[in-house]
């Protein structure tokens, strides 16, 4: 009886348990975790890749939290530092604006945003000033994407992270232009914050409430936060915290050109648009095709490759990559089918990115 029973039971579960050794064994996580690589990366590899985490801590006040890479579609490298773990929500500083590109991009693929429209037609009336400068009905959002506003930069990080209650919108108006719309590249907080309020004014929630629709739920990112404003907005330019492997899940969906499993979530066209130079950061040194496309041995500096949306150009041929201070990164290598996530505090940024150059990207065949 007992042995009949068990024989019962068994063919009622083992079609269950052959289906997830299926899965596993395909390297497809059922949680939505990214698929581990199967066999496990060369020790001499692997060491390579660990002396990212010396490199960086050896330099003063630095500290590597973590350092993860995916190739092919699969993690095949992941690292964390003493007192970091997988679960851990990291502050991604300007990396940040990376995913508010990606919400305009949806918004435009939805029909209520467009790259030449001012705007202004995008703002909430009720907020806009009764007098305008002319230049405002110049500005668009390839402009502001593209760091080329000519808006003076106010400091509305350390005001909206210390919970000061001001109107960061009213504020830029207040402040005015400093350039002509579109005549030179200017990082600032301001441009990303006028991204954030056009995708909520016209898809009617935050930008974090938009992009768990369309980016985090399809992604299977459940872990994360985002800081607003004290009147509910999100700032666009700073403010997510969230998990290094939902990070690599982001660059391995910009690297796939908006694809995610087998189905096209935002068009090719946009990730093209977003990883694309619009500007550069000295427009007196524009390099040219056939230095842009030489070894990133021969390539400018990592801040001096030029600007795309929202995202910054590196030294290697055709890499990009979400960049927030104190050197959090997404770095997307479309030359490697790659992409690499550290999240740290450094002091010394330029030796974070040369150790990753030297001690990722080079051993990644």
């Amino acid at each position: 009886m007992l042995r009949y029973n068990f024989i019962l039971i068994m063919k009622h579960i083992l079609p269950y348990v052959l289906c997830c050794l299926l899965l596993m064994s395909c390297g497809k996580a059922a949680d939505g975790m990214l698929p581990r690589a199967e066999e496990p990366l060369d020790s001499a590899i692997t060491a390579q890749m660990d002396s990212t985490f010396w490199a960086v801590n050896a330099v003063s006040a630095s500290d590597l939290h973590s350092l993860m890479v995916v190739q092919h579609g699969r993690v095949i490298y992941e690292k964390y530092g003493i007192g970091h773990d997988a679960e851990e929500l990291h502050v991604c500083w300007s990396a940040t604006k990376t995913f508010t590109a990606l919400a305009a991009g949806f918004a435009i693929q939805d029909g209520l945003l467009d790259l030449e429209t001012p705007i202004i037609e995008f703002l909430p009336k009720e907020e806009l000033p009764d007098s305008l400068d002319a230049r405002w009905q110049q500005l668009c959002l390839h402009q502001v994407l593209s760091m080329t506003s000519g808006l003076r930069s106010d400091s509305i990080t350390d005001r909206t992270r210390a919970g000061e209650r001001f109107s960061p919108l009213a504020t830029i108006f207040e402040r005015g232009f400093r350039d002509e719309p579109g005549n030179r590249w200017r990082y600032n907080n301001c441009d990303s914050y006028l991204v954030a309020r056009v995708v909520e004014n016209v898809t009617g929630k935050t930008v974090d409430e938009y992009l768990e629709d369309k980016l985090f739920q399809p992604l299977a990112i459940h872990h994360w936060e985002w800081e607003k404003d004290a009147t509910g907005h999100c700032p666009g330019g700073f403010g997510l915290h969230i998990t290094t492997e939902s990070l690599a899940k982001m660059g391995l969906f910009i690297l796939q050109e908006g694809q995610w499993e087998g189905q096209q979530l935002l068009n090719r066209e946009w990730l093209q648009a977003m990883t694309a130079v619009h500007s550069w950061q000295d427009p007196d040194n524009i390099p040219s095709e056939e230095q842009r496309s030489m070894s990133y041995e021969l390539g400018a500096s990592d801040w001096r490759s030029g600007y795309c949306y929202q995202m910054w150009a590196c030294r290697a041929p055709g890499a990009t990559r979400a960049d927030g201070m104190w050197g959090q990164y997404v770095i997307v290598m479309p030359d490697k089918d790659a992409v690499g996530v550290m999240t740290t505090i450094c002091t010394d940024r330029t030796a974070q990115m040369d150790a990753f150059w030297k001690n990722v990207y080079e051993m990644l065949k």
